[in-house]
């Protein structure tokens, strides 16, 4: 999934 990060603007991460 493709969440809004503070440290980038768009970085893919996976959340389970």
């Amino acid at each position: 999934k493709w969440i809004p990060s503070s440290q980038q603007r768009f970085r893919p991460v996976q959340t389970e």
